[in-house]
């Protein structure tokens, strides 16, 4: 028998849907129109199955090990990990004695081995060839560890349960779920749900939460609850945008953590709603951010789980298939600007020409502008809250045009994660990312950091000039700007290579430039500048002497000229080989 689901433009609901479609296969659903999905009830009851099968492909500790067991040396990142899984095993494995005692056997040869690998600074402690051999010991007893995890062993109930499922579910559970699910009986450690095997969960769930929701929706009038999402099943409370109430979930009964408690009675949702939100975190991507990162102490204040949806002008079906590619990316990529980027472009050629068509019905509800908004809901760390934080961001034309246009983009994508994911939400937001320019100069200076430094300077000037409706960079700007960064690299070369200024003093001075820089003190910043250029013996050029008068209006601005100065002398040189860039 078929069903029909209707496509509103909740995001809570359209990432429950992507995650429903992405468990049953776009294959078997059918769009009547832009408004509806049809699916086919056969279908909905393998979506429990289906459920564990795709959560354990995230979090198999088998699957992770094997993946480690691809390195042909295994060095101090790999010892790390099998660290931190060992200390898991000893502090969670409950009720496994005999397989736990095997396991830590195992552990023990493997790190009495890796004393004869590498050293206590991480580095080898004999040639390759010899570290290639005792690697393929360690191997060895890792294999034995991964065939211990699959064994069964009998538990409460009369339950047969392997480690490995233990571990799975309880990871599902406390990384995957309970961010979005306040209390959920699938997984819920109070009634022992983790001594159950995945069978019995995968049971639960069909007959308890799928079955369930599949008769509410066939026969709506004799569903006692309510379910928000579906137009037909009145709803009691939407989701604000700032804040996202999770859910508690239990065989018994199942609230919104929102509704009041004080109320003589508390609202229940069907079972289709419990079946959208626990499906939730499937439809969206997911990876750790930093939150409050906090510019002034220059410390993140803590990283939180985060789940994070594309709602584009696009039709659902479309839609559905931009964030399974925004899901994949952030799956293969660590850097979130990257997959990012590579949807965000994915989105631009099929959207060019087909403005018209777009979502007429939600531009006239939700006054849609923009091609694309990113919600990211942050996990709250604060369990008793049962709220997480919730931003809504709608990208404006020119940070689309940015992400889109693979020019543009790779004058940021070689900078370090740890910066570009920052560069990446002060362009998204609009914020001006010129104090993440100086405190990548600092690092550069202080840490030996290097980084593509005309890229980023580059990337600012693109970014201003699409800010004003503008598309390329002019060439005047481009000229302006090489010209600048140029003749920085000559004067550095000279002072280096002929005038034998080591880089502790040459540092010294970028560093006063920096600080001059950073307050727009142009009279002082353009001093040093003189100075060095008297030390050069050479001429100064028009360009970095408009310094002076130079504007955020005008082709390159005080800023853009620093960035072109400063990035200029901070950019490695070698005075055997270019002999040419110096004395003229």
């Amino acid at each position: 028998m078929k069903i029909k689901l209707p496509i509103t433009y909740d995001w809570t609901y359209l990432m429950g849907l992507t995650g429903l479609i992405r468990l049953i296969s776009k294959d078997k659903f059918f769009f009547p129109n832009q408004f509806e999905v049809e699916v086919d009830t056969e279908d909905m009851k393998k979506v429990s199955e289906n459920y564990f099968k795709l959560c354990f492909n995230y979090r198999n500790p088998i699957t992770q090990l094997k993946e480690i067991l691809n390195n042909e040396i295994f060095m101090e990142k790999e010892f790390n990990k099998l660290t931190r899984f060992r200390d898991d095993i000893k502090k969670n494995a409950n009720g496994f004695s005999k397989v736990k005692e095997k396991v830590l056997e195992e552990f023990a040869e493997i790190f009495e081995k890796k004393k004869k690998i590498i050293n206590k600074s991480g580095n080898l402690n004999c040639c390759e060839e010899d570290a290639k051999q005792i690697t393929d010991l360690v191997k060895e007893s890792l294999r034995k560890v991964i065939t211990y995890l699959e064994e069964k062993e009998k538990l409460e109930k009369d339950d047969e349960i392997s480690i490995n499922e233990q571990f799975a579910l309880r990871s599902i559970r406390g990384k995957y779920l309970k961010p979005i699910i306040g209390q959920s009986g699938l997984l819920n450690p109070a009634v022992k749900a983790t001594y159950l095997n995945t069978k019995s969960h995968a049971d639960w769930f069909k007959q308890n939460i799928v079955e369930v929701a599949i008769e509410e929706i066939q026969n709506p009038d004799s569903c006692p609850n309510r379910c928000f999402f579906i137009p037909s099943l009145p709803g009691v409370y939407k989701f604000s945008n700032n804040e996202f109430f999770q859910l508690g979930i239990s065989e018994v009964e199942s609230v919104n953590y929102q509704w009041n408690y004080n109320a003589d009675s508390l609202p229940r949702i069907s079972s289709m709603a419990k079946l959208i939100m626990l499906l939730v975190p499937l439809g969206a991507a997911q990876y750790n951010k930093e939150y409050n990162y906090s510019e002034l102490t220059e410390k993140k204040q803590d990283i939180r789980p985060t789940w994070s949806f594309l709602v584009t002008s696009e039709p659902f079906s479309q839609m559905y298939e931009t964030n399974i590619k925004y899901i994949k990316e952030k799956e293969r990529e660590e850097n979130f600007s990257i997959a990012l980027k590579e949807t965000i472009n994915d989105i631009s050629k099929r959207s060019q020409g087909t403005k018209d068509s777009i979502r007429v019905k939600a531009q006239k509800e939700r006054q849609y502008k923009d091609e694309i908004t990113v919600v990211e809901v942050w996990a709250n760390p604060n369990n008793q809250e049962k709220k997480s934080a919730v931003e809504t961001l709608t990208l404006p034309d020119y940070v689309v045009k940015f992400f889109g246009n693979e020019k543009y983009f790779s004058k940021i994508d070689r900078i370090h994660t740890k910066f570009s994911n920052r560069i990446t939400a002060m362009i998204m937001k609009g914020i001006d990312f010129q104090p993440l320019i100086y405190e990548l100069f600092y690092a550069s200076l202080k840490e030996n950091f290097y980084f593509y430094h005309k890229n980023i300077c580059e990337a600012k000037i693109i970014i201003n000039h699409l800010k004003k409706g503008g598309n390329p960079v002019n060439n005047k700007a481009k000229r302006d700007f090489d010209n600048i960064f140029s003749k920085a690299v000559q004067l550095k070369n000279i002072l280096i290579c002929y005038k034998q200024w080591d880089d502790r003093k040459l540092n010294g001075v970028i560093y006063k430039l920096l600080n001059t820089a950073k307050t727009r003190n142009r009279k002082d910043f353009l001093d040093i500048v003189f100075r060095l250029h008297i030390n050069a013996e050479i001429e100064i050029s028009k360009s970095l002497v408009n310094a002076q008068v130079a504007t955020n209006e005008s082709n390159v601005s005080f800023d853009d000229i620093a960035n072109a100065f400063i990035g200029g002398l901070l950019t490695k040189v070698n005075c055997k080989e270019d002999k040419n860039n110096g004395k003229q």
